[in-house]
């Protein structure tokens, strides 16, 4: 079918550049406590998402296209694409981790957990994510959190930029770049 011949792109993008080097990951799960790691999406079309990590943050503004578009009801899809994009930009420091995902939609714990949804365009962001976790070695799983405990992410997704600056005084002052190949693609989906 179109989805195994998609894994199996995923499969033969990884086997391209792996080196056929892997090392143990920590014994040790490094969570939100230990990371200071969070990501939110808000779907209103003139917001967008963003994540943290231990100082570094990113925002992507959602493109004029999606506005009144059904693409904004897909939560789980726009939940989904900071922790794709946060992958990318901080893989490397991610890299041979035991990593707890925390999530505050319910339903992308369980995709996030289990690699697989139906949604074909949510599955094509769970393949980069699986993609950049292979890369990187990391070993992960998703937990839910409240969205009262995920203000830091909450606030950059919102564009509350005063509220970022005292939930987190020594965040930097600028933004990650993020990818310019894979924002395109995501901001071409439907």
């Amino acid at each position: 079918t179109s989805d195994i011949k998609s894994d199996l792109r995923i499969w033969l993008k990884f086997l391209q550049g792996f080196n056929g080097v892997s090392f143990f990951p920590d014994s040790e799960w490094q969570d939100l406590n230990t990371l200071n790691f969070f990501t939110d999406s808000a779907g209103s079309h003139d917001l967008g998402c963003g994540a943290y990590f231990q100082g570094s943050w990113f925002f992507l503004p959602w493109p004029a296209g999606w506005e009144n578009k059904e693409i904004l009801k897909d939560i789980c899809f726009l939940e989904m694409i900071p922790v794709v994009l946060a992958i990318e930009v901080w893989g490397l420091q991610l890299r041979n981790k035991k990593v707890v995902f925390n999530v505050d939609n319910i339903a992308l714990v369980s995709v996030i957990n289990k690699q697989t949804t139906k949604s074909k365009r949510l599955m094509e962001l769970v393949r980069h994510f699986v993609l950049g976790l292979m890369k990187n070695n990391v070993v992960f799983k998703a937990k839910h959190i409240s969205s009262v405990d995920n203000k830091i992410a909450d606030s950059i997704s919102r564009k509350e930029w005063q509220r970022f600056k005292e939930l987190v005084p020594t965040a930097r002052s600028f933004p990650e770049k993020l990818p310019q190949e894979l924002v395109s693609w995501i901001c071409s989906c439907k």
